[in-house]
């Protein structure tokens, strides 16, 4: 500060130090300003994280009644099916309004896709990247569910033409399929789905013709598709479910050997890695059972 030199020491003493005090309070103004400004936006923040950790909560609990219970007459009917394919309860030679069991059998199935559509059609407004773990777990099962009958990496290494939808579907006719059996923002009952049978066999003709017949013995790979999803649905179950819901891992070993195990378990393994569903506890049991490898 040369231009100090032609002042006394008293006054250089004097303007030095009200310098420094405004250089002070306007460094202090400045920082305290900024603080509470990021205060305020941390506060914003968290209100906003919570808010929609709450919505999506209050999302997922309001459905997730429903597909546990469907979930688990899903799994009833596979385990059930697994043990008595040769009944041949699901040949119905393209008569997809006759026999119970298949019926039964084809509406659980949708039912339990109806859902998750229905979820996934709410979740699309909620920030979900805000989830608590457990609750995003529960996503990610959502989310894999379809892929298991679309993602045509589960036949690698074997000969399959994925360009023909035979023994998996295509995503947007598998989601067109399942929307048909939402009316109103409501999955359709029993009693509807039988009492118009003609109007949705017709929307879901492909899915009919995936289970008319379908037996492990055959040479084509949708018995080996069902098995994989079997086990992730087992694995939901367990994660979400109540203790009546839960299956042991002795049950789990007796589900992966019968009547055979699935020729697709090693993809299996490795697109539910690459899904990330393998960090959760109870999936994880699952793909390090005796029996799995």
């Amino acid at each position: 500060m040369t231009f100090l030199k032609d002042y006394s020491p008293e006054a250089q003493a004097a303007i030095i130090a009200a310098f420094t005090a405004i250089i002070t309070t306007l460094l202090s103004f400045l920082t305290k300003s900024w603080i509470e400004k990021r205060i305020h936006l941390n506060k914003l923040e968290n209100e906003h994280k919570y808010e929609q950790q709450k919505i999506l909560k209050t999302l997922l609990a309001k459905n997730k009644m429903q597909l546990l219970n469907i979930a688990e007459q899903l799994n009833h009917r596979l385990w059930n099916f697994s043990e008595n394919y040769k009944e041949n309860w699901l040949n119905v030679n393209g008569k997809y309004d006759q026999g119970n069991y298949f019926k039964s059998f084809v509406y659980r199935f949708v039912t339990f896709f109806a859902y998750i559509r229905k979820i996934e059609g709410e979740l699309i407004f909620i920030d979900s990247t805000f989830a608590s773990k457990k609750d995003l777990e529960f996503i990610k099962f959502l989310r894999t569910f379809p892929q298991i009958f679309c993602d045509v990496k589960f036949f690698e290494g074997f000969k399959y033409d994925k360009s023909i939808a035979r023994d998996h579907f295509f995503r947007n006719n598998f989601e067109k399929m399942v929307e048909s059996f939402i009316r109103q923002d409501k999955v359709i009952s029993y009693n509807d789905y039988n009492e118009e049978l003609y109007l949705y066999n017709d929307s879901i003709a492909q899915i009919c013709i995936f289970f008319d017949g379908m037996t492990p013995e055959e040479e084509r790979y949708r018995w080996d598709l069902i098995q994989t999803f079997h086990l992730t649905l087992i694995g939901f179950l367990n994660s979400y479910g109540f203790d009546f819901q839960y299956t042991s891992t002795d049950k789990i070993n007796h589900i992966i050997i019968t009547p055979r195990k699935s020729k697709l378990l090693a993809n299996y393994k490795n697109i539910m890695t690459r899904y990330k569903l393998d960090s959760n506890k109870e999936f994880k049991k699952i793909l390090e059972t005796k029996h799995f490898a």
